[in-house]
């Protein structure tokens, strides 16, 4: 299972002009529609922010939570997850993230109880744990060094293993991020994400050839070969 973790903070990246409502749609919906094209996962959006079920294919639940942060935002949406004995919590703020580095979170479960997929500049894009998720586990998506964090209240060596990096939207300055190459952070400029504007009629094709009206959200995710640029 892979949970987009949708919150209000992913609309601090807004640039200026955008409304942030429009933007924060948009970028779950490109986070969305990246998990939703993995083979042999389950999709779920975990969300404090509302209207989320226009963003999503029919049949994927979406899973209200409260507004939190930290550890408590953390634990509240591994714990509202509907089913499965492992699951990756991805913070919709990752523009383009390959899948690739979804596949290393599940491989390192192996090994390990959490694995990690840290961000750029601090904090985590992704945490993947066998569930249920670990009560001995605190760590935010947002703090600081969030592998430190868990290592130090892990109860036994080797229970924290991290993936390849990645990048997160925060700041409206960070819309156009380095391009990794195979195994994570790189150098290259990233691709182009764009917001259609409200109205736009059409269909999408999604999961065994499901549709999905174009205008059910206020803004949707345009997808290009690369990340999340300027809006159009």
């Amino acid at each position: 299972m892979v949970a987009v973790l949708v919150t209000p903070s992913a609309a601090d990246a807004a640039p200026p002009g955008v409304d942030a409502a429009t933007f924060l749609t948009a970028v779950a919906e490109d986070a969305y529609e990246l998990v939703a094209g993995l083979d042999f996962v389950s999709p779920v959006v975990v969300s404090s922010v509302p209207g989320m079920e226009e963003i999503v294919w029919p049949g994927t639940p979406v899973v209200r939570i409260p507004d939190l942060s930290g550890v408590a935002l953390v634990q509240a949406a591994f714990a509202a997850l509907p089913h499965g004995e492992q699951a990756v919590l991805l913070s919709a703020d990752a523009p383009d993230l390959p899948p690739l580095l979804i596949g290393k979170l599940f491989r390192e479960l192996g090994r390990a109880r959490i694995a990690v997929c840290p961000a750029a500049g601090g904090g985590a894009v992704a945490l993947a744990a066998h569930l249920p998720y670990p009560a001995w586990a605190e760590a935010g998506l947002d703090d600081p060094d969030p592998v430190t964090a868990l290592r130090a209240s892990a109860p036994g060596r080797r229970m924290v293993a991290t993936g390849p990096g990645w990048h997160r939207l925060r700041t409206p300055r960070r819309h156009r991020p380095p391009r990794p190459g195979p195994g994570g952070l790189g150098q290259h400029p990233g691709p182009a994400v764009r917001l259609s504007p409200p109205g736009v009629v059409g269909t999408s094709r999604g999961p065994h050839g499901a549709t999905k009206p174009a205008n059910n959200a206020p803004a949707r995710a345009v997808h290009g070969r690369q990340g999340l640029s300027e809006p159009v």
